[in-house]
């Protein structure tokens, strides 16, 4: 489930806009979620080993969701109380005993540049647990934030933004805290009116943390896809346009030699409709990437997909071999891919590795909802009625491909296929990895949402003029051709995957390499088979549309 976790994290944050209310007579709880690397997200921290004195370590919060299992938190209540609309100015909270292990870890923390991230009422709220300088003589010094400031915006009773700062004039340093001993941490509340209001709380928060550039930059990149995306569309159109002239003129000519003798895309049109090999892995591969569409789609509208119709029906054993298929080619790679990386998340000790009960009962939950679920509409497929319908019949004899061009030769043209809908989402897609794997919370659902409009698009123009281009130079191979040139952009998405990691981040480390990469892969595999659907799915409607008004029979 962690695949879905920018999908998961854009929903939290409408959630966390949109649904947290404070009263003004509660005593506000605030949560310690996790300690993490801020380089390294996958880095958590248990909060057991550091044993600081505002956490209540009798208090877990209960009903943990299985998002927070899978991050690696393991929330409890602090000792912050805070009243509603009650300032606290310097108040200590409690005093902490340091002992040579606790000293050890919070100076490895120090050093990676770990943080606190505490939860109120939804509101996450992130915070350095210290910092790092060089002094004159060269050498690293650490030092220890002692004092927590909270500033809260509200209007009338409601909560409708909240932050939190270090107080940099009362940190420690490690040598003092380790030579004394013991701390003290403070806390400071203050409550700050604002105009926003509730429903528009999101704008306040766009401007505490200065996303107005970001803003502008996403707005251009929204607007050069769109331009874009009317550029291909107008080529389509202008194709089209030759297509139905051509159309015209041989759907009033009934000699079928005339039509053999021809050349380009007329002269296949007993060939172009003709099964390809492997139609079960690729009718498979089309449901998983239906299934995966509907699942964005709800996540990013929140409506109803009209399911779309499998096209091929076979003989029972061959209906069974394709349910299988379909439950299991993403299914058990996505379990293997789990399990090495928990097994190594338990060999380095991390907060995220995953409890053996989850796991079981995560594949409990495969084996009696997912796989009942695959077989019951497998079968229920089976029995449709529903058949291959093709305006062409398919000639016994399948006839012999011509040499084609560079660009249409299948690894160019997954390369050529793929590049207009990466330059697309590439600016998107930079935000969206930032999201997922550092601190910054994804601000703006209207760009994602237009970009991925008009990734389809392009997705969709894109293969289509590739297919066009492939029947015209008489190849009718394009059934899997047309699928791997729509996932093509899982293929782009997964090589920026190793750009980001090693030119855009600061990750490192073999733990979080492993999950990066292991994460990457099934987010691009997901998009490989989601735009290869869409992909195939065009360039059977576009087909369709090219040979059904000439008369062949």
């Amino acid at each position: 489930m962690k695949y879905f976790s920018l999908f998961i994290k854009i929903s939290f944050l409408i959630f966390l806009f949109v649904n947290a209310k404070n009263g003004a007579s509660h005593n506000n709880l605030i949560y310690i979620n996790k300690i993490a690397s801020k380089f390294n997200p996958h880095q958590v921290y248990s909060l057991d080993d550091f044993q600081f004195c505002f956490i209540d370590y009798e208090s877990p919060k209960e009903d943990q969701s299985l998002s927070e299992i899978f991050e690696g938190s393991h929330p409890y209540q602090t000792l912050f109380q805070i009243p509603f609309n009650s300032e606290i100015i310097s108040t200590e909270i409690c005093k902490t005993s340091i002992n040579k292990e606790i000293y050890s870890h919070l100076e490895k923390a120090i050093k990676d540049n770990a943080y606190f991230e505490f939860d109120f009422n939804g509101l996450p709220l992130t915070i350095p647990i210290g910092n790092s300088f060089i002094d004159n003589d060269q050498s690293t010094k650490l030092n220890i934030y002692r004092h927590f400031v909270f500033k809260f915006y509200y209007n009338k009773d409601q909560v409708i933004s909240a932050q939190i700062f270090s107080d940099s004039e009362s940190k420690m340093s490690l040598q003092t805290l380790k030579s004394q001993g013991r701390t003290e941490f403070y806390i400071s509340v203050f409550w700050i009116p604002t105009e926003y209001t509730y429903e528009n709380r999101l704008e306040l928060y766009k401007s505490k943390i200065n996303l107005i550039t970001e803003e502008k930059i996403r707005w251009i990149s929204v607007g050069s896809s769109i331009l874009l995306n009317l550029f291909f569309i107008g080529l389509i159109w202008l194709l089209t346009r030759k297509i139905w002239k051509s159309k015209y003129q041989f759907s009033q000519n009934k000699d079928l030699e005339d039509i053999e003798d021809s050349s380009g895309w007329k002269a296949i049109y007993g060939d172009v409709f003709r099964i390809p090999e492997n139609i079960q892995i690729l009718s498979s591969f089309f449901g998983i990437g239906a299934y995966f569409l509907i699942i964005i789609i709800f996540l990013l509208i929140f409506v109803q997909l009209t399911p779309f119709m499998t096209h091929f029906q076979g003989y029972m054993t061959k209906i069974v071999l394709n349910i299988v298929l379909t439950t299991l080619l993403f299914s058990l790679p996505l379990f293997l891919i789990f399990l090495t990386l928990n097994f190594f998340a338990f060999l380095y000790s991390s907060e995220i590795t995953l409890p053996f009960s989850l796991l079981f009962k995560l594949f409990l939950l495969w084996i009696f909802v997912t796989l009942p679920l695959s077989l019951l509409f497998g079968l229920i497929g089976k029995n449709s009625k529903a058949t291959l319908d093709v305006p062409c019949r398919v000639n016994p004899r399948p006839k012999q491909i011509p040499d084609l061009p560079w660009y249409l030769k299948t690894k160019m043209s997954i390369l050529i296929s793929g590049a207009v809908p990466f330059s697309i989402i590439h600016v998107e897609l930079f935000y969206a990895f930032s999201s997922f794997w550092t601190i910054y919370i994804y601000g703006y659902q209207s760009t994602l949402f237009l970009s991925f409009l008009l990734l389809i698009i392009s997705v969709i123009t894109s293969v289509v003029l590739m297919t066009y281009l492939r029947i015209s130079a008489m190849d009718y191979n394009w059934w899997w051709k047309s699928f791997f040139n729509g996932g093509s952009i899982g293929i782009y998405i997964f090589f920026y995957s190793f750009f980001y990691y090693f030119f855009q981040s600061t990750m490192n480390g073999f733990l979080q390499f492993l999950y990066f990469f292991g994460y990457s892969i099934i987010f691009s595999s997901i998009f490989f088979l989601l735009f290869g659907s869409i992909g195939f799915f065009a360039s059977f409607i576009f087909l369709k549309k090219v040979y059904q008004e000439i008369k062949f029979d």
